[in-house]
C-alpha cells in the first residue's frame, strides 16, 4: 500500500489515535501483575494480557517510523466500519516486558548490570511470544495492509529488503497462514463474539509478490463506492481489486 500522510484528514488522525490508545490500554494492563506472589513469572497470565483475543478486520503492518500513517489509516478505515489492528501495539511493549523480566531474573549481584546468558534467554522467550502473538493476529484478521514505504523496504536493491526482523516475520507469515474466504473469517469472528529500534546492519529479503498494490486513488475509489453502496466495505474492496487484477 503506497500512502502519504497528506491523503488523510485531521479527523482521521484523531479517530485513529483514539482507537490506538484504547487498544493500547486494553493490551497493556498492569505489567507488575505478571510476577506472581511467589516471585515466579506467570507465563499464562503474560500470554493472556499481552496477546488478548482482540478481534479486527484488518492487520496493519508498518515500520516504526510510519506509526502516524498507520494510525491515520486506522481512523480512515473506521469511517467505513472496518476495524483494524496496528502491529506496533504488540511489539511496542517488547522493551517494557524485557525490562520487567530482566530486573526480576537477570541482574548480577551488583544490581547494576545483567547476566549475559540469562539476558539472552529472556530475550529469546519474549521475542518468541511476540512473534507467536503477531502470527495469531495475522491468522485471525480477514485482510492485511502493509505500508510499503522507504522506512520499511529498501529501494536500493532489485530484491526488496527490510532491516526490521518484525516486518520480515510478518511478511513471511502472510504467505504461510491458511488462506480463508471472507465468509470463513466472519463466521469465526461471529463464533468468537458469541462465545525495537533496530540498529544492526542486518537485512532480510522479503517477497511482496502475493500482495495487491493499493494507492491513494484506489482508496478514494473504494470510499466513493462505499458511499454509494454501503455493503460490507471489505467485500467492495475485494471486488474492486479483482477488476483491477484483470
Amino acid at each position: 500500500m503506497d500512502l502519504t500522510e497528506n491523503f488523510f484528514s485531521e479527523s482521521d488522525f484523531i479517530t485513529g489515535n483514539n482507537i490506538h490508545k484504547e487498544n493500547r490500554r486494553y493490551i497493556r494492563r498492569t505489567l507488575d501483575g505478571f510476577i506472581s506472589p511467589s516471585g515466579t513469572l506467570d507465563g499464562s497470565k503474560l500470554q493472556a494480557y499481552w496477546f488478548p483475543s482482540l478481534e479486527a478486520d484488518v492487520f496493519i503492518s508498518h515500520s516504526h517510523a510510519d506509526i502516524k500513517l498507520a494510525v491515520a489509516l486506522s481512523g480512515w478505515l473506521s469511517g467505513m466500519g472496518v476495524s483494524s489492528f496496528i502491529d506496533s501495539i504488540v511489539w511496542g511493549y517488547a522493551a517494557d516486558i524485557l525490562k520487567l523480566i530482566d530486573n526480576a531474573y537477570c541482574l548480577n549481584e551488583d544490581k547494576r548490570s545483567y547476566d549475559y546468558d540469562l539476558r539472552n534467554l529472556s530475550t529469546a522467550h519474549v521475542h518468541m511470544m511476540l512473534s507467536t502473538g503477531l502470527a495469531q493476529m495475522i491468522d485471525r484478521t480477514e485482510c492485511i495492509f502493509f505500508l510499503n514505504t522507504p522506512n520499511s523496504i529498501s529501494s536500493e536493491a532489485v530484491i526488496s529488503k527490510t532491516a526490521s526482523p518484525w516486518l520480515y516475520h510478518e511478511l513471511a507469515m502472510t504467505k504461510l497462514v491458511e488462506k480463508r474466504s471472507p465468509q470463513q473469517h466472519r463466521a469465526r469472528l461471529e463464533k468468537a463474539f458469541s462465545s525495537i529500534k533496530e540498529e544492526w546492519a542486518i537485512e532480510y529479503a522479503v517477497d511482496l509478490d502475493h500482495f495487491m498494490k493499493i494507492n491513494e486513488i484506489d482508496l478514494l475509489r473504494w470510499q466513493i463506492e462505499y458511499d454509494a453502496d454501503e455493503s460490507n466495505a471489505l467485500d467492495l474492496l475485494y471486488a474492486m481489486l479483482a477488476t483491477k487484477r484483470r
